[in-house]
C-alpha cells in the first residue's frame, strides 16, 4: 500500500503530486498542505494537524468532501507530519512519499529527514520528494538506478556509514569510513544506470538532485 502525505512547505507542482497520486492507495494531508490541494481543486482522503496554518477557505473545501478530518490540540509533543506518518503506518502502508516536506523552515526539514529514519526501522520503503530533489534512506547496501550523468549525493545520516564502497560512478570509493558531515561524498554522478552502493554499518542518506 503506497501512501502520499502531503506537507505544508514547498508545493509540489501539479506535475509531480498527480504522478505520485497514480498508484497510490492513500492522500494524507497535513494543516497547510491543504492551501494547494484546495487550488488543484484535490481532495485527500485524510487531513491531519491542528490547522493553525491551513487557510479558512482550503479547510472549507476540505470540509465539503467525503476527506476524513483528524484535528490534534496546539501543544503537542509531535510535529503534525509525524502524526500523518503514524496515520501512513496505521494504514498498514508499505509504501509513502513525502511532498510539501521542504521549504524555508529548516527545522521542519530536518524533523522530516529524521521521519525517514522512522520509515526504515518500521520497515517502509519512504521518499521524500520536491521539483528538485528525491531524498531516501537506507541501512543496507542498495543499487541506484538513474540516467547516465544523474548527479546523486550520500551522507551519513548517524554516526557513520562503515566500509562504504561506490561502483559505477564517477567517483568510486573502496571501504570509506563516512562521518556525518563529510562533504566527500557529495555531488557523484551516474556513468551507467546503475550505481552499487555497499556498507556494512549504518544509516545512509541517499540524495538526487538538480537545479
Amino acid at each position: 500500500m503506497k501512501t502520499v502525505i502531503i506537507s505544508g512547505g514547498k508545493a509540489p507542482s501539479r506535475e509531480l503530486l498527480e504522478k505520485e497520486m497514480e498508484d497510490a492507495t492513500a492522500l494524507v494531508c497535513v494543516d497547510s498542505g491543504g492551501n494547494c490541494l484546495s487550488e488543484l481543486g484535490i481532495a485527500p482522503d485524510y487531513l491531519v494537524g491542528d490547522f493553525d496554518s491551513i487557510r479558512p477557505e482550503a479547510y472549507e473545501f476540505i470540509k465539503g468532501t467525503k476527506c476524513r478530518i483528524l484535528e490534534y490540540p496546539k501543544d503537542k509533543d509531535f510535529t503534525d507530519t509525524e502524526l500523518a506518518l503514524e496515520l501512513a503506518i496505521r494504514l498498514d502502508s508499505n509504501q509513502i512519499v513525502f511532498l510539501g516536506s521542504t521549504g524555508t523552515r529548516l527545522d521542519h526539514v530536518i524533523g522530516n529527514l529524521g521521519l525517514l529514519r522512522a520509515c526504515v526501522h518500521n520497515g517502509i520503503n519512504a521518499l521524500l520528494k520536491d521539483d528538485n530533489n528525491m531524498i531516501m534512506m537506507t541501512d543496507k547496501p542498495v543499487k541506484l538506478k538513474a540516467e547516465p550523468g544523474t548527479t546523486f549525493s550520500l551522507q551519513a545520516f548517524s554516526g557513520t556509514v562503515e566500509n562504504l564502497t561506490i561502483r559505477g560512478a564517477r567517483f568510486p570509493l573502496k571501504e570509506y569510513r563516512l562521518k556525518i558531515g563529510d562533504p566527500l561524498t557529495i555531488s557523484n554522478r551516474f556513468l551507467e544506470e546503475e550505481v552499487e552502493i555497499e556498507f556494512t554499518d549504518g544509516l545512509l542518506m541517499v540524495m538526487y538532485s538538480r537545479d
